[in-house]
């Protein structure tokens, strides 16, 4: 099944002319021309590709739609965490100076975190992170 998806278009298309060539060799007759019969069979055969392609683009449009707002929602979860880690450990100016270090490593570690979530958006990652929030 995954080689069919992988070569949609290449597949449709031997489909076709396998259908234009086998209907034209089923249906000719000495009363009707080869041609005719094949250029009937071709105009079905592209408005059923052109309607099929057009399904199927209209589905990956909307599956891409659906994971863009899911990226948009893990990144605002993840980049919102972090943003608020950064901010808790802004806040603690008239800290000693052991926790200001500590606060230095905590904003330090945030920043690389964000960046390595920006970094490594993928389906993988898009996944772990909604079966995070699945079970909760």
């Amino acid at each position: 099944m995954s080689f069919i998806l992988r070569y949609l278009e290449i597949v449709f298309t031997v489909a076709g002319i396998a259908v234009i060539f086998g209907v034209t060799a089923l249906f000719s007759s000495p009363q009707t021309s080869v041609w005719q019969v094949a250029a009937i069979t071709a105009i079905v055969v592209g408005v059923i590709h052109g309607v099929l392609f057009w399904l199927v683009r209209r589905r990956q449009r909307v599956v891409r739609e659906t994971t863009i707002t899911e990226l948009q929602g893990m990144l605002k979860d993840i980049i919102n965490n972090q943003l608020t880690v950064i901010q808790a450990m802004n806040n603690l100016r008239e800290a000693k100076p052991e926790e200001t270090k500590r606060a230095c490593d905590y904003t330090s570690r945030s920043v690389v975190a964000i960046s390595d979530a920006l970094q490594h958006i993928s389906e993988d990652s898009l996944r772990s992170w909604k079966a995070k929030y699945d079970h909760r």
